[in-house]
């Protein structure tokens, strides 16, 4: 079963723990040469375990780097996106403090009718 983890890292860091993340000592070369030789002597009950074995192995290193893919995209959509503007935010406010009240008014409007 997989399951998902989080903890947190500076900023900066990120590129750092996801080569932390990335797979290491691929043997994947040498399976292939193995299924080869298994075919190639005609042992084909090992060629089909050996298959099977680099096939789960594939598997497992896809996943992790679709997870260090997801966590790059991330970091880039954060480390570039636009910084929020304090006067934006104030303003956005602003207006939904203005709508509420005009909201309130025609509630109290219509509930003395």
């Amino acid at each position: 079963m997989r399951v998902n983890i989080a903890y947190s890292v500076e900023m900066d860091a990120i590129p750092r723990e996801v080569c932390g993340l990335l797979p290491r000592g691929l043997s994947q070369e040498d399976l292939m040469l193995q299924v080869i030789n298994d075919l190639e002597e005609e042992n084909v009950d090992s060629a089909i375990v050996n298959i099977d074995y680099l096939r789960k192995e594939m598997f497992e290193i896809d996943q992790r780097l679709a997870d260090c893919s997801a966590i790059l995209r991330g970091y880039l959509k954060t480390k570039y996106a636009p910084p929020a503007d304090v006067n934006d935010v104030q303003d956005a406010l602003s207006g939904i403090e203005e709508q509420l009240g005009s909201m309130g008014m025609e509630a109290e409007n219509d509930s003395a009718s």
